[in-house]
């Protein structure tokens, strides 16, 4: 989320540090910061909000509260008197309960609609909003503001003087404010007047209630759903807004009334860009009777626990006035009575709820670098090994010393016996049941970039678990891909010899168990083969051979090969033709491997050798062009050739 300075500043009294200094704040203490765009009040810092904290963080005012913990800084209260009701109230009709838990609405009368004030267009303009009108940029900025959703129907052309809550009847439609039709199977919780759907809960309006330029007389709403069904609603309807993205998250329904009535006084107070603030529209609206269903208020509730209980989590003793401290300042109410913390989180914290939860918010407030490190407790009793972890990385040790490398693949794809309910994309929709079909794509990936590594042949592998209608396994799959026709030895050996080494170690004989899939690819169950072997007395399993392996990352960029052979009388290593090449080719050459020699004895009897190498050029800052790698070949062959009795073929 985006946060603006200046915005945030009108919840604090005191003055906020430097932007980056609270974006590293905010980084240490509760959220990674994705940015700091601009300087001073003007900045606008880019929040990332993470599910845990959504229900309460997604707005100026969450993240206020959460620098004033920081900080210890004093949250302002924000007041918004009363008005005086010169209308009577809107009827509301709650169907579920359960799916409606709140539901506010407040007519206001003789508005006009226009342009919205500098003030607001600017800040919604800052975190990258588009203004619309007067009475829809007041909604939003009080979202983005408390993080409550808003809405506001036109009055006028609600049918009947009466606002339904309910579930859609099958067949409904409704066309959104954007002007799409939407097919309604039942599911769905609408709004809706006597005759048709005003809006979709929590997700979108409707056209039919459209506030426009010539609106006079408007309903807001604040209303608290039912998440899940927000959710399932949009995901269906594939419709993701900022006000589906926090009804989704569960904010807590105390904010409804308050929000309601800070839009009500935005609306009276500021009026339109022409005349923003004037006492003239002020005087003709009218603002009408607050309707608030409200039929189960949420309770508070009290976490207790014991203070060594933080020692015993934490690792180190907090003092119990900093505990203290701490907790009111995240607007616990907090109580120490002898060896027992009590603490009264508020509503809005649902994320509050067993003492683990309240010790978190201490640690992270008070700040974890100050924690002191402290030895483990020293064992006591014999340890039970899992054996299935166990001759697993048996298994991986047996493997990755005679060459194979591990992948990790999807657990979900296109295709499987199992079919997810709510799938992430449309091409992953089904839990897998065997490995062999990823591995297949695994081998041709790296087939295609095995220069890169310098390797004649690829050597893969996965342990992983595959998923039926009845049961979950764990298969063992094999694969591996010559580079070079009638290479050897050839791949199907290849992956014989790798299960007999397996079944020495182990024991029981792999290759009686599973099978080629294909003349490269073998897979199996294992899970059998796991049950039967022993339970292990300890874990031998330490330290694999250190082989000097430097990781570096891949370059997004393609690479560039070139070919050279050299002639070289026959007393010249390959290596010293290698080091040549290395030692004038430059930063761009990745890696060198030498692929063919071929001797010859002259006319006069001299022995010579022909050294063939195959030269990786790549760049991790952008795409090579031919012209720049041939300039570097051009100085590697004048190196070579500058050597007495050496020449580029």
């Amino acid at each position: 989320m985006k946060i603006k300075v200046s915005w945030l500043q009108d919840h604090i009294r005191e003055k906020l540090p430097d932007p980056k200094e609270m974006a590293e704040m905010l980084s240490l203490r509760a959220f990674e910061v994705e940015g700091v765009h601009g300087k001073g009040e003007e900045a606008v810092i880019d929040v990332d909000i993470l599910p845990n904290r959504a229900h309460d963080c997604l707005s100026h005012r969450g993240v206020a509260g959460e620098i004033s913990a920081i900080y210890g800084f004093e949250l302002k209260a924000r007041e918004v008197p009363e008005a005086e009701r010169k209308g009577g109230g809107f009827f509301v009709e709650v169907e579920d309960v359960e799916l409606c838990r709140r539901y506010v609405a407040l007519p206001v009368s003789n508005v006009r609609v226009g342009p919205s004030a500098e003030w607001l267009r600017k800040r919604l303009e800052s975190i990258g909003e588009r203004p619309i009108n007067n009475i829809v940029d007041i909604t939003n900025f009080v979202m983005f503001d408390t993080g409550q959703p808003l809405h506001a129907f036109d009055r006028d052309k609600i049918k009947g003087d009466k606002i339904y809550v309910r579930l859609a009847r099958k067949g409904e439609s409704m066309i959104t404010l954007d002007g799409n039709e939407i097919m309604l199977n039942g599911t769905e919780l609408i709004i809706a007047d006597e005759d048709s759907v005003l809006a979709l809960a929590g997700i979108k309006g409707g056209k039919k209630a459209e506030v426009d330029e010539n609106t006079e007389n408007i309903v807001l709403e604040a209303a608290s759903f039912d998440p899940v069904c927000v959710r399932r609603t949009s995901r269906r309807i594939n419709i993701l807004t900022e006000s589906s993205k926090r009804f989704e998250n569960d904010p807590s329904p105390e904010y409804a009334l308050h929000s309601a009535e800070f839009a009500r006084k935005l609306i009276c107070d500021n009026g339109l860009e022409t005349d923003p603030g004037s006492k003239k529209y002020s005087s003709l609206i009218s603002i009408g009777k607050t309707t608030d269903i409200y039929p189960f208020k949420v309770p508070s509730w009290t976490v207790s626990f014991p203070l060594s209980e933080i020692k015993a989590t934490l690792g180190s003793d907090v003092p119990a006035k900093e505990v203290s401290k701490i907790l009111e300042r995240l607007r616990c109410k907090v109580a120490i009575k002898g060896e027992m913390v009590e603490v009264e989180p508020p509503k809005d914290r649902v994320d509050l709820k067993i003492p683990e939860d309240v010790i978190e918010e201490v640690g992270r407030i008070y700040g974890y670098e100050k924690l002191k490190p402290v030895d483990l407790r020293p064992v006591k009793g014999r340890i039970d090994i899992n054996k299935r972890f166990y001759y697993q990385a048996r298994i991986r040790l047996c493997l990755t010393k005679i060459g194979f490398s591990e992948i990790f693949t999807y657990s979900v794809g296109d295709m499987g016996a199992v079919e997810l309910e709510n799938p992430l994309t449309s091409d992953r929709r089904y839990l897998r049941n065997e490995l062999s079909t990823d591995m297949k794509k695994a081998l041709v990936f790296n087939e295609r970039n095995i220069e890169l590594v310098g390797e004649e042949r690829v050597r893969l592998f996965e342990i992983a678990n595959v998923f039926t209608p009845k049961e979950e396994k764990t298969h063992l799959t094999l694969g591996v891909k010559n580079t070079k026709k009638k290479q050897k030895p050839g791949e199907e050996e290849l992956v014989v010899s790798a299960l007999e080494e397996i079944s020495t170690d182990l024991g029981p004989d792999l290759k009686k168990i599973g099978s080629f899939v294909s003349g490269n690819v073998w897979e199996c169950c294992l899970d059998e083969v796991l049950n039967e072997l022993p339970q292990p007395e300890e874990w031998d399993i330490f330290h694999r051979e250190k082989r000097g392996i430097k990781y570096q990352p891949i370059s997004p960029y393609p690479f560039v090969l070139r070919d050279i052979a050299v002639f070289v009388p026959a007393n010249v290593g390959d290596d010293q033709v290698r080091e040549v090449i290395k030692s004038n080719a430059g930063d761009l050459l990745k890696n060198v491997r030498l692929f063919d020699v071929y001797e010859k004895i002259d006319d006069k009897g001299g022995n010579w050798r022909s050294y063939a190498f195959r030269l990786v050029f790549v760049s991790h800052e952008r795409t090579l062009s031919d012209s720049e790698v041939n300039k570097v070949m051009d100085v590697i062959s004048s190196a070579v050739n500058s050597h007495d009795e050496w020449s580029v073929r």
